[in-house]
This record gives structure tokens, sequence and C-alpha cells, in this order.
């Protein structure tokens, strides 16, 4: 189950020293710092074997931080991207275009009335409307793309089923705008520091951090 195409590893830092280090890599946490013009804060992480495939969206609309705004990704290729594993597509200036309403505002959540469907198809009409040329991202192994929350991407169709696409992807926002964990808000959080920036602690499994790199079993 675990080598399927369309899985994910949420929050894989959580439970590793490398995935912390590599997530608060310092050119990505200096870059950062200079755009929010505030401390770092890493938010989550997903970890990915095969293209996710995933249709046209925008980060903000499902990963909230307390200002909107304050928020960015970065994605980190673990290994050489093919054109046939179904590589990151995005849109360069679509950050600027109108937002899109779900019903009940910009935030998807369990009271909006149009779906991820229907914010795909607009980004894709708009985008293509305003004359924004859809690029894809073939990058080397340790390389990083470092992306707007509002930039629209997503992933191309795999062409190739054996060709992995091992990736990291991983959340920001910085200490005036992230300062509680998601599991846990009002609680104040346990913080790990990496190159100056924070990341925090899972509150629902303590026992279980850095696990995958201590030789702990579960």
């Amino acid at each position: 189950m675990l080598n399927g195409p369309f899985l994910k590893f949420n929050d894989f830092h959580d439970n590793s020293v490398i995935g912390k280090k590599i997530m608060l890599h310092k050119n990505i946490v200096t870059f950062l710092e200079a755009v929010f013009n505030d401390k770092v804060i890493a938010m989550q992480s997903l970890l990915f074997k095969y293209g996710s495939q995933q249709s046209t969206h925008q980060d903000f609309a499902y990963v909230v931080s307390e200002v909107p705004s304050h928020l960015a990704a970065a994605w980190i290729a673990l290994e050489d991207v093919h054109i046939d594993s179904g590589p990151l597509f995005y849109y360069p200036g679509s950050h600027k275009i109108n937002k899109f309403n779900f019903g009940n505002g910009i935030f998807f959540n369990g009271k909006s009335t149009l779906n991820p469907n229907d914010f795909a198809k607009y980004l894709d009409t708009v985008c293509q409307n305003a004359g924004l040329k859809k690029k894809t991202l073939l990058i080397k192994k340790g390389e990083v793309l470092i992306w707007h929350a509002a930039l629209a991407h997503g992933g191309e169709e795999i062409h190739n089923p054996a060709q992995t696409r091992k990736s990291y992807v991983c959340h920001y926002s910085s200490d005036k705008a992230y300062k509680h964990h998601r599991q846990s808000p009002t609680a104040e959080p346990i913080r790990r520091t990496i190159n100056g920036a924070d990341v925090f602690v899972n509150p629902t499994m303590p026992d279980q951090e850095d696990i995958f790199d201590t030789g702990k079993t579960m």
C-alpha cells in the first residue's frame, strides 16, 4: 500500500530530524525571512513518491494561515524530474488573478457550496484568458521552487506508471501569522529551531518525534 501511486505522507517532518533539516534548509529560511520580514515558521510537509496528478489549485484555499498573505511553499526535488512522471505545472503570474469564491469565501471548508473541481476550472479558464503561459517544472535532484501561496499549480498526468517523482513539499508562514500548531490551536507549541526558523512538535504524537531517524519502533 505504501508504494501506491496516489499516496502522500503528511507531515513527515513530525517524525524525522532529516525531514526538519531539509524543510528548514538555510537557503530556504533566508529567502522566506526576506519575504515575510519576520521569523519563519514551518507549518506542514507532504512527501510524495509519485506525481500527485492534482488538478489546478492555489494553496491558500486549503492551507490556512492566520494572516493569509503570510503563506509560501517550497517544492523540493528528491530526484531528477522526468516529463513522463507527472511533473508539477504552474502558471507564472497567477497569484495576481481574482480569487475564487467557494460560495462562502475564498477558503474551502465544510460549508462551501462549490468544490475543488469548480476551483480548477475557474483557475484554468482565468489563467488562459489572461494569457498566462502554463509551465512544467523539470528540475534536478536537490533543486527547489519556492512559490507564492496564490500561485495556480497542479500535477500533470503520469504517462509512465513505473516512473517515480520523489518530492518533498513544505508550507511556511511567519511568527506573527502562525502561533499555534493546527492540532492544538489554543496551546503554546513546543518549538524546534533550525537555522533561525521554528517548527512545532506535533502535540498528538510527542512520543514518536523523529522516530524514523532514531531506530525506535512504533
